[in-house]
């Protein structure tokens, strides 16, 4: 019995770390980076010498592809060529004996701010084809990419028509898709989209809110199953992986990349989450957390070079074992020489021997490999509320029936597993059953205790297939969810949902309410600052474009990182120019008023995280990337004692008691609020920090002090706004339902305090303020 549960850890140890000690290491080449065959030769070579086994070659960049294809527009910049550019890659990534990964912008149609000159460009050709946001608006032409809206089936078909040239007509070694999600949970409202959603569901998007997003998601599902089936018949050797987000939630909900539920379902081998933080602490944790939803899968991630810490994150890629990591890109290695040694001295410690790519057992093996899919998991009630008892249901598939011998854990049943911390204890195990007249709908068979509000209850649920190679021998392929995270609210809160106001904006991110009741938002766009009363009018001296800074003159506002008031009540706008400027404005008529500049003795120009005052209008200001902070008098002269906090770890808003008596940083990287409690006198400042809350409730959301000194913290992760008195006890929860709020990241309150407004993560698209108020 021993050997056999040996040889069983073995096995499970087998799939999620390299085999032989190989390990895929692979490197972003974009569609810039080559113009000749000289360019092509440099760069296998480069790669060949420096330890790389992996190429993601870019063919796809815009709705235009660089080699010769029969099906897309070739490129202009690659036209004239005369030679495929696709095929001297792979021959000669081969004679170097490098894998080349075909890299594919799935989703993009077309990018810049002009018009294709090529009519058979898609963007002229096939204007029906591209997403149209929730407002009815088709994209504008911008610096970014113009998106194909996966929902329509003949975007679809298009697509996958051209990977299939691509693995047919070349002998790439994989096909590495990027861009494949929306650039924003705003968008695809085109009419063929969303005529096919009201046929199949018989009812518009904004009446089935969760229907609708699951439905966009599943259109990328869809297109990869289709894709990948194709693979594995015409060419089962060929890898399938995917540049995903970083964070994992935030891909979920904001972009409808379920990238750990393709690995699940089999419809990627690999996906590179492109963890780009310079801090290694937030590194290695959005790693772990993709390592821990990898399905058996592999996951490599990919690291910015440009970015602090290169050697000391292929440590950590190296110590958790990981069958694979890449480098973006092949063009800041080899042009930035201080990066170049850098990387170089790196590899000839942690890469001293060439290896081979990571192998993939599932695609050797051709029998079913694969355990039952798991979606739509939730709690019944939902949300969950402090203290009240629940079960968790979900719908689960699989092609060869789900084998349930009603033993849960005991057998190969169905159960699942759960805790306020994770992994769980023993006793947090519940077996589920099928829901009698819902197919593939299974629950817990008793209830689950109720949870202290304002913790994150973890589940996992683990099911086997009833997968048969012969008669007379079941293979049963076992299969587990992703970690879901269930947060437990305190009580219902007061503030009730009351629609949205003001203009449409694209990206709103920070926001402040003045004492004459109208409403400041940053936008990356639009303004760069919009203004607007309460009843939604934009004001005259709307947008905000330029201000004045400390030497009364005219600058344009660029990189605004969020709002204060001075004793005065001017607004005060913080932007990240050279060097980092307090802009000031009448808020009567929106006069621009000498600003201050703010010297941070830490280093780089572009510094200001968030920033903060005080009723004797002191300026608090948190740097930016890191959890260091600052204080400065309402003249920026620097107060003695400063800075405060941690450069290791990395800020996301900062907010003080009107006294100063407590300052509040809340922490990423740890999942906090720091409280540091201290006082100032003259020029000098004394703070210590004095103990923490919130754990791991965070994400990236904002913190906000009303008149009361109750603090607001957003958690654009979780999808509400947790209400703690100053000792950092929970008061309650603004939430709200269907999809009302789902991932608040700025606040502020009325005059009064009974309206609050909310700007929301909306990624690369349009939105609005959102708006609740106090009944």
């Amino acid at each position: 019995m021993k050997r056999l549960c040996l040889f069983f850890s073995l096995l499970l140890f087998a799939q999620q770390t390299p085999l032989y000690g190989q390990q895929t290491r692979a490197l972003w080449v974009t569609r810039w980076d080559y113009q000749s065959l000289q360019d092509i030769e440099k760069i296998m070579q480069f790669s060949d010498e420096t330890g790389f086994n992996t190429i993601l070659f870019q063919v796809r960049g815009n709705g235009t592809v660089t080699y010769q294809s029969d099906v897309e527009l070739q490129s202009e910049n690659f036209r004239s060529f005369g030679w495929d550019p696709l095929q001297k890659a792979i021959d000669s990534a081969h004679a170097h004996d490098l894998q080349l990964h075909a890299w594919v912008n799935l989703l993009p149609g077309w990018s810049g701010e002009d018009v294709p000159l090529h009519t058979e460009q898609l963007y002229l050709q096939r204007p029906d084809w591209f997403m149209v946001d929730i407002y009815g608006r088709p994209q504008e032409l911008q610096r970014g990419y113009l998106f194909l809206s996966p929902t329509h089936p003949q975007v679809s078909r298009y697509l996958q028509e051209l990977c299939a040239e691509l693995y047919n007509k070349y002998d790439i070694d994989g096909i590495h898709f990027d861009y494949i999600r929306f650039p924003a949970s705003s968008y695809s409202y085109d009419p063929t989209s969303v005529a096919l959603f009201e046929k199949s569901y018989g009812a518009k998007p904004h009446e089935r809110p969760m229907a609708w997003r699951l439905w966009r998601q599943n259109s990328i599902s869809s297109f990869l199953e289709t894709v990948y089936h194709d693979i594995k018949f015409a060419k089962p050797r060929v890898i399938v992986s995917a540049a995903v987000v970083s964070d994992i939630d935030r891909a979920n909900d904001t972009y409808f990349q379920d990238s750990c539920g393709w690995l699940g379902r089999g419809l990627l081998d690999a996906v590179y989450p492109m963890l780009y933080s310079h801090i290694d602490q937030v590194f290695q944790q959005e790693l772990e957390e993709y390592i821990m939803n990898s399905h058996g899968r592999h996951i490599y991630p990919g690291i910015h070079v440009t970015k602090d810490g290169l050697a000391s994150k292929l440590n950590i890629v190296k110590n958790l074992d990981v069958p694979g990591v890449a480098l973006f890109s092949y063009k800041d290695l080899l042009e930035n020489a201080d990066i170049k040694q850098q990387f170089v001295s790196a590899v000839d410690t942690l890469w001293a021997e060439p290896t081979r790519p990571a192998q993939m057992p599932w695609k050797i093996y051709t029998k079913d490999n694969l355990g039952p899919a798991f979606s739509q998991i939730q709690t019944i009630p939902s949300p969950l509320t402090a203290y009240t008892p629940f079960k968790i249901a979900a719908k689960i598939t699989d092609p060869s029936g789900v084998y349930d011998d009603m033993t849960g854990a005991d057998g190969q049943g169905i159960y699942v597993e759960y805790d306020t911390v994770w992994p769980p204890g023993q006793e947090g195990r519940v077996t589920l059953s099928k829901i009698s007249g819902a197919q593939d709908w299974y629950i817990s068979e008793t209830e689950l205790p109720g949870q202290a509000g304002g913790t994150i209850l973890y589940a996992r649920i683990y099911a086997h297939d009833d997968y048969y190679e012969s008669l007379n021998n079941p293979k049963r392929n076992a299969g587990h969810s992703d970690v879901q995270h269930f947060p437990v609210l305190q009580s219902n809160s007061s503030y009730h949902y009351a629609g949205e106001l003001g203009p449409i904006l694209w990206r709103p991110g920070a926001i402040a309410v003045d004492t004459l009741h109208q409403i400041w938002v940053t936008t990356e766009k639009d303004g760069p600052v919009v203004v607007f009363d309460s009843t939604g009018k934009e004001l005259a001296f709307s947008p905000i474009q330029t201000g004045m800074n400390g030497d009364y003159e005219s600058l344009i506002l660029t990189r605004v990182v969020g709002f204060a008031r001075d004793v005065y009540d001017n607004m005060l706008i913080a932007c990240n120019t050279n060097p980092p400027t307090i802009f000031r404005f009448s808020i009567k008529d929106g006069e621009a008023l000498p600003g201050i500049h703010v010297n941070l003795k830490a280093g780089a120009p572009d510094t200001i995280r968030a920033f903060a005052t005080d009723s004797l209008g002191n300026i608090y200001v948190l740097e930016n990337r890191s959890a260091r902070w600052f204080i400065f008098s309402p003249t920026a002269e620097e107060f003695i004692g400063m800075p405060y906090g941690d450069p290791q770890k990395v800020g996301s808003d900062i907010a003080v008691l009107s006294n100063g008596a407590m300052v509040f940083v809340t922490d990423r990287t740890s999942g906090v609020v720091q409280c540091w409690y201290g006082a100032t006198e003259a020029n000098y400042s004394q703070y210590w920090r004095a103990g923490d809350f919130l754990p791991h409730t965070i994400g990236l959301g904002d913190i906000y002090i009303n008149g009361n000194d109750f603090l607001y913290i957003c958690s654009s992760r979780y999808g509400f706004i947790a209400e703690y008195d100053r000792l950092g006890n929970l008061v309650g929860h603004i939430t709200g339902e269907n999809l009302t709020m789902v991932a608040p990241q700025a606040m502020a309150f009325s005059p009064a305090k009974n309206i609050l407004y909310v700007t929301e993560v909306v990624g690369a698209g349009p939105g609005k303020v959102k708006v609740w108020k106090k009944q």
